[in-house]
């Protein structure tokens, strides 16, 4: 993109930096004769409406403010086909990121007085948050590169482009989306986890609190997936326990701010302010550090159905103990029902693999066919992703009532069979021991002295006869022509 010489009242010197979206360079405009930053809108963006809205999104959400920590925005418009925002110069275009990537590259680590000082800057940008939140803007994409630092190391927040604002332009799904996931919080990855508000950007500057004070994300993955996954499901690790020298108030305000269920972070970010200033004065926080036992607590609400199988195979691991001492009878009734709990742990484990195997497919395939405007294509695949999560519900049920019936008949031999098959073939391979056992296969007849399971019979008027049949990753599937050519011994 070539540098334009002028731009409107904007006369362009030098590029300071390139983002996702678009270009900054310094500028100065010329009415006034004073130094701005221009954002100018990469060009082949400004084809998508989309990308235009939010870059008028950020001019008018950060007009509306006028916090001495926010980035004042003096003007926006087009001239020759280039759209621009001119805001005020803040230092040399030097974020808290770099600050963060520098800071990791050292050996000697954080400098005296250094938690203080991000305790000051953090505490500044929730002052600026609370008048956005006060006058209906939620910011939506704190992180540190929208952290903004002047010559004398003081922050300002930048970057409304995906700002949520009352009675403005909303943006789709897939602008909520977009950017780093590291930073997103719990609702914002899961619409289904609350609405996203005020305590939305609450947790966002916790998790930049968390980074400034151990250089480290919390949550990190080598896919957006995995790292969305465990902002859901898993407890960050305590700042202390990353680097023993973060102040333990400090830990407990930005664990506060962390919190996973919004009702339990600070619900202004006044009140995130007050508490971190409270540290810096030397004064009592408001937040409680979170006991051991209550961080099991949450834990255990969260992967309830394994802890629940954790649990009920410990107290049945104790009874077997007990039991060897009294009767052999017992004590085989005892191990069967480890193995059933070991079995129902691993089908847990297997199912959620395969749901978020089917969602992830089904989400990249949607959004394929939303980009090609194919809304047939995005019907059919919306359906079958219904029924595939409809059928693993199913069959889930179906291997439970097989697992509980080997209980009742006290068979340790099959209960320890499938466990090998999960081991080994995973989802597929449990299906396949559940149905058949070690064979994997039968041929389907109106003669067969072999059946199913219970649960997994196949109607006979369903099965034309002679066919062969398998059980695959959803159920029983007929086995290609060709491929019984090559089998030598069907049975």
């Amino acid at each position: 993109m070539p540098v334009p010489e002028q731009l409107g009242d904007f006369r362009i010197a030098e590029e300071i930096g390139r983002g996702g979206f678009g270009i900054v360079y310094r500028a100065r405009q010329i009415s006034l004769d004073r130094p701005v930053a221009l954002k100018v809108l990469y060009r082949h963006l400004i084809h998508t409406q989309e990308q235009i809205q939010r870059f008028e999104r950020e001019a008018r959400a950060a007009a509306r403010l006028d916090h001495p920590s926010v980035v004042s925005v003096y003007a926006w418009g087009e001239d020759k086909d280039d759209f621009f925002i001119a805001q005020k110069l803040i230092g040399r275009g030097t974020t808290l990121a770099d600050e963060i990537v520098d800071l990791r590259n050292t050996s000697s680590g954080p400098p005296k007085g250094y938690f203080r000082e991000v305790a000051e800057r953090v505490s500044c940008i929730a002052d600026a948050l609370h008048q956005a939140h006060d006058r209906g803007i939620v910011h939506r994409d704190i992180k540190p590169s929208n952290i903004l630092l002047d010559d004398e190391r003081r922050p300002f927040l930048g970057d409304f482009g995906l700002a949520k604002v009352e009675d403005g332009l909303d943006l789709s799904r897939t602008g909520d989306f977009a950017g780093s996931p590291f930073y997103m919080s719990p609702e914002q990855a899961d619409s289904r986890r609350g609405e996203i508000d005020a305590r939305t950007d609450i947790y966002s500057l916790g998790i930049t609190l968390y980074e400034a004070l151990t250089t480290k994300q919390p949550f990190v993955g080598n896919t957006s997936h995995e790292v969305i996954r465990k902002i859901l499901s898993e407890e960050p690790a305590p700042p202390r326990k990353v680097l023993d020298r973060v102040p333990a108030d400090l830990e407990t305000i930005c664990l506060h701010a962390i919190e996973k269920d919004p009702r339990r972070r600070y619900q202004t970010a006044l009140e995130f302010s007050q508490d971190l200033r409270a540290f810096l004065d030397g004064e009592p926080i408001s937040a409680v550090p979170v006991s051991t036992v209550q961080r099991m607590v949450r834990r255990v609400r969260r992967q309830s159905a394994k802890v629940a199988l954790l649990v009920l195979a410990t107290v049945l691991a104790v009874g077997a103990y007990w039991a060897s001492e009294s009767t052999k009878n017992l004590k085989k009734d005892v191990e069967v029902q480890q193995e059933a709990a070991a079995r129902l742990a691993e089908l847990e484990t297997l199912r959620e693999e395969q749901r978020q195997r089917i969602e992830m497919e089904a989400e990249a395939e949607l959004g394929d066919a939303l980009e090609r405007g194919d809304t047939v294509r995005a019907a059919e695949v919306s359906e079958a992703r219904k029924k595939s999560l409809a059928e693993l519900q199913t069959i889930t049920a179906q291997f439970t009532g097989r697992v509980q019936e080997l209980v009742a008949d006290s068979d340790t031999l099959n209960l320890t069979n499938l466990g090998k098959a999960a081991q080994q073939g995973g989802w597929a391979g449990l299906a396949t021991e559940l149905a058949f056992g070690a064979a994997g296969e039968k041929k389907v007849a109106d003669d067969s002295g072999d059946a199913p399971p219970p649960g997994l019979e196949v109607p006979k008027d369903d099965v034309p006869t002679g066919d062969v049949f398998r059980i695959g990753i959803f159920g029983l599937e007929k086995v290609p022509a060709s491929e019984q050519e090559n089998d030598s011994d069907p049975e």
